[in-house]
């Protein structure tokens, strides 16, 4: 069966620049958050090459044809759309149309997809498909080099008609699928939007689907196909589009078939401080809810510095000024704080850092 809702969004969900290409890491607060409004475009016509792996990549997307696909994805609250239920597990629901959605569970450590539901194949009829085991999409932080191996599957039944079968009182369709993930380069991508300094992924998906049906209400199902297939899709990642700055689909035959890229442009005015803060100061927990703390390191100089968490307009919500040294730990109470993702920066007289955070209550 095929889920065209649900595969491009899968291949997309594998989703801050500097003026010098810089080396990123994908962590959770890099994800999708409850009312994003995602703008994409896809071209289906124009063949690319994903180009070389390795450190320090250069590539250009740029040389596509003119018969271009809009493509809007919303972020919702599960308890907001009518399958809520199915998926108990889910923490975010993405829907290209309002009426099919992909359920997801984004935590501090992984990504993964745990169902979909809607009229995934465009027949007219409602699927619910939860996914035993969950498809995993990352582990954070995603780093150059970081791979897994992953097993996914479903195993539902439909009735004959709802899949254009009517001949069968109803269909059973299962699929066993192995997944492996790697992070098999880095550097600067160009789109038609911007330039991004990016991570890329190359993901080979292992699949076997078998289907049996059944032509009275009772008695046994019989087997009658068995498909086994592998599919090919590169990924992009850069920290400020939410869902991929870019994504290569193939199609059956192992051709590229669809090349997709956000309209999120690109950020330069945090960039290479944001890598390199980790060596200085932690700041946690992410998600956070009613402290945060900041952690300095042995290598933070001791001193005063001005503490400032912003918004996603690049507005200063809270601004504060501690003192650190070496080991030592700062609470800042962010109770007031609606949730969301904002930015943080630590600076002092020789230090200037940056960050993200995610708030929830």
């Amino acid at each position: 069966m095929k889920q065209p809702l649900l595969l491009s969004l899968i291949t997309l969900l594998f989703g801050l620049s500097a003026t010098a290409q810089t080396q990123i890491s994908i962590l959770s607060t890099d994800m999708p958050v409850i009312n994003d409004v995602l703008a994409r475009k896809a071209d289906t016509m124009t063949v690319l090459s994903p180009g070389p792996a390795g450190a320090d990549q250069v590539w250009t997307m740029t040389n596509l044809s003119s018969y271009i696909i809009n493509e809007t994805t919303t972020v919702s609250a599960p308890s907001s759309t009518p399958y809520a239920s199915s998926f108990p597990g889910a923490n975010i629901a993405l829907s290209n149309d309002g009426v099919s959605f992909v359920y997801m569970n984004i935590n501090a450590s992984t990504s993964t997809v745990v169902g979909a539901s809607g009229d995934l194949l465009n027949f007219g009829t409602i699927f619910t498909i939860p996914f035993n085991p969950d498809i995993l999409l990352h582990n954070f932080p995603r780093d150059y080099g970081s791979n897994f191996s992953d097993a996914y599957g479903w195993d539902i039944t439909t009735s004959g008609a709802s899949v254009n079968q009517p001949a069968a009182n109803s269909v059973r369709t299962k699929r066993t699928s192995v997944v492996k993930d790697t992070t098999d380069a880095w550097g600067r991508l160009t789109t038609p939007v911007g330039t991004y300094d990016v991570l890329r992924v190359k993901r080979v998906d292992f699949s076997v689907d078998s289907n049996w049906f059944r032509l009275l209400p009772f008695g046994g199902y019989t087997f009658f196909s068995r498909k086994v297939d592998t599919a090919y899709a590169y990924t992009w990642l850069a920290k400020e589009t939410k869902l991929a700055v870019a994504e290569l689909a193939y199609d059956s035959l192992d051709h590229p078939k669809k090349f997709t890229w956000s309209l999120t442009p690109p950020q330069i005015s945090i960039g290479l401080k944001e890598q390199n803060y980790s060596r200085y100061v932690e700041v946690y927990p992410s998600p956070a809810n009613e402290v945060l703390k900041l952690n300095a390191k042995a290598d933070l100089s001791k001193g005063e510095y001005q503490f400032s968490i912003s918004n996603t307009l690049g507005q200063v919500v809270k601004s504060s000024t501690v003192f650190l040294n070496a080991e030592s730990t700062v609470e800042i109470a962010i109770s007031d704080l609606p949730k969301g993702i904002y930015s943080w920066n630590l600076k002092g007289k020789t230090t200037d850092l940056s960050g993200k955070l995610c708030v929830e209550h």
